[in-house]
């Protein structure tokens, strides 16, 4: 009687620390998430502003220097949130939701 005892408490231990793992992983997932949208979504305002400032968007001019740097940061980001959505998708819906993003045109 005491062996199955034993073995229920070991059997509960183990799914129990296996629990925790997981939440401890989505916990760090949406914590890296928030701060990849949250910067994604300011420099898409930067960039928002920078060609209101300079009137509407024409294809002959070149980017500013400042533009075509901004385009690398948001097309890393791009990037990592595009490997966060794959590896934690849950994460990545979260993070919209929480910041507010989600059926945001920006």
């Amino acid at each position: 009687m005491s062996i199955i005892i034993v073995l229920t408490i070991i059997a509960l231990v183990w799914h129990g620390t296996s629990a925790v793992a997981r939440l401890a992983v989505d916990a760090i997932a949406t914590g890296i998430g928030l701060v990849l949208f949250a910067r994604a979504a300011h420099v898409r305002r930067r960039i928002v502003a920078m060609r209101q400032g300079r009137g509407a968007l024409d294809s002959d001019r070149r980017p500013s220097r400042a533009e075509r740097r901004l385009m690398a940061v948001g097309l890393n980001l791009a990037i990592r949130q595009t490997e966060l959505r794959s590896l934690f998708p849950q994460a990545g819906l979260r993070c919209e939701r929480l910041l507010g993003l989600a059926g945001s045109s920006l």
